[in-house]
C-alpha cells in the first residue's frame, strides 16, 4: 500500500532536471488559448454584422410599407441566406 503513494507522489520528469519545461508547457496553453479567444471574438463580430444586416432589411421592408407577412417572409428568406 505505501508504495502506492509513493510511486503516486513522483512526478516525471523531475523540475530540477527540467525546470524551462513548465513555461514551456503552459506558454503553449496560453498561446491556444488567446488563439480560441481571438477566434470567438471574429464570431462574435461577424453574428453582430448578420443581425445589423437583418435589421437594416427588416426596416427597409416596413419603410416599403409592406405586410408583416412579407416582411416575416423576406427576414426569414435572409437568415436562411446567410
Amino acid at each position: 500500500m505505501s508504495s502506492v503513494s509513493i510511486v503516486s507522489d513522483l512526478k516525471w520528469p523531475p523540475r530540477r532536471m527540467y525546470p524551462q519545461r513548465q513555461e514551456k508547457t503552459s506558454d503553449i496553453a496560453l498561446a491556444a488559448l488567446h488563439r480560441e479567444m481571438v477566434t470567438r471574438v471574429y464570431q462574435l463580430e461577424e453574428l453582430a454584422a448578420r443581425c445589423d444586416a437583418l435589421r437594416q432589411y427588416e426596416k427597409a421592408a416596413q419603410h416599403l410599407s409592406l405586410s408583416e407577412e412579407v416582411i416575416a417572409d423576406f427576414v426569414d428568406l435572409k437568415r436562411r441566406m446567410m
